[in-house]
């Protein structure tokens, strides 16, 4: 199993989209040993590399492409590969991933989507109950 983020620290991660997200994920690394700081948009080795470099504690992807999957088996820390369907999590889970990142959420279905999935996946998808909370407000709401 891949290491997970503890709980009890406060976490950031800020999208590497940008020319500035390298250098905030390097100034915020040095703000507090007790922040998590995370870099999101993760798409290829050279995103990987540079993350780390500049002080990311955890890498966040929008999907997991054989390269890419290459790439972060190298990094021993905290990795949140993006999933889009039930094979694609049954796939990251078989990996070693514990923790992944449901993209494009909206797009693939939302909570009614997680909902579903959570029945079959139940022992690897644990649903904690703050989401549960959210889909009752966005079954409420209609969104």
């Amino acid at each position: 199993m891949k290491p997970t983020m503890p709980s009890r620290l406060q976490k950031r991660c800020f999208g590497a989209r940008t020319p500035a997200a390298l250098e905030v994920i390097r100034r915020m690394s040095h703000v507090d040993d007790r922040l998590l700081v995370g870099a999101g948009t993760i798409i290829s080795e050279g995103d990987v590399d540079a993350s780390l470099k500049a002080g990311a504690d955890f890498l966040v992807t929008p999907g997991a492409s054989p390269l890419l999957l290459d790439a972060l088996s190298n990094h021993d820390g905290v990795i949140l590969p993006g999933v889009s369907t039930a094979s694609e999590a049954m796939a990251r889970f078989d990996e070693g991933y514990g923790v992944l990142k449901f993209f494009p959420a909206e797009a693939a279905g939302g909570a009614k989507f997680l909902k579903a999935l959570s029945a079959p996946l139940r022992s690897r998808l644990p649903i904690p109950p703050e989401c549960c909370r959210c889909w009752r407000i966005m079954d409420r709401d209609g969104r």
